[in-house]
């Protein structure tokens, strides 16, 4: 339910349900699902304006994705890290953080999905860059240090 309602723009709704799935995941001791409500909480985060808990979330998210060996999961919070980074502004790092998405080959079909539209929109306020440009610069780039230097 809470993807359902990110994908219509329904923040607060999404972040009630990601909050529920959250608590059930702890519950359960269930850390896959536990990353994964972190991503969207930190998601639904970004969309309400409250970046920096969406930032803390979603690094969060990527930790314990990454202790946890998902390279999936690891992507799918990359994916939502670049989508707070145009919700703040800050276009050429979501464009280089969703083309690195896009170039990867353990994305999932929903998270690439979603990083293309983020790439689509971040290109729109870069004049004279292509996704070309972003996604042969990602090649060869590492998930584990992608992040690098933006961790807290």
């Amino acid at each position: 339910m809470g993807d359902i309602a990110l994908s219509q723009g329904e923040w607060a709704g999404a972040q009630a349900h990601f909050d529920e799935s959250y608590r059930l995941a702890l519950e359960f001791k269930h850390e896959w699902a536990t990353a994964y409500a972190l991503s969207g909480l930190g998601r639904a985060a970004a969309g309400l304006g409250q970046f920096e808990i969406a930032r803390q979330r979603l690094e969060e998210a990527f930790a314990l994705a990454r202790e946890l060996g998902n390279p999936g999961l690891m992507l799918f919070s990359v994916y939502g890290l670049a989508a707070l980074r145009l919700a703040e502004g800050n276009a050429e790092e979501a464009a280089r953080l969703s083309a690195f998405v896009l170039e990867h080959y353990a994305a999932w079909r929903e998270t690439r999905a979603h990083a293309a539209l983020t790439l689509e929109a971040a290109l729109s306020q870069l004049p004279g860059r292509t996704a070309a440009d972003y996604r042969e610069a990602a090649r060869g780039l590492d998930l584990a240090g992608i992040l690098a230097g933006q961790l807290g």
